[in-house]
């Protein structure tokens, strides 16, 4: 059993006027339920969160190929999106 390659999400959270953003939460759910596998593995459902840096900058690792939701209360995000199934 192999596990999944691995994709880097990251960016930078901006208060207003442009202003960096430190210490602010970023969580990723990877969706419950998905039936993706990789090889003879399997993906379970799970969470991970971070801060970020005092120049606003975060970033986490989450498999690729994924349905993920993304949620950052101090921006207003809260989205759906697929981690990429290979590198971009």
């Amino acid at each position: 059993m192999s596990a999944p390659s691995g994709c880097t999400l990251s960016g930078i959270v901006y208060a207003a006027g442009n202003v960096v953003y430190p210490n602010a939460l970023v969580r990723v759910r990877i969706s419950p339920g998905l039936a993706a596998s990789a090889g003879d593995g399997f993906h379970v459902s799970f969470t991970q969160s971070t801060y970020t840096a005092d120049d606003g900058t975060w970033s986490l690792v989450v498999p690729q190929g994924e349905d993920f939701r993304i949620e950052i209360p101090a921006a207003g995000v809260d989205a759906i999106g697929t981690v990429p199934s290979t590198s971009t």
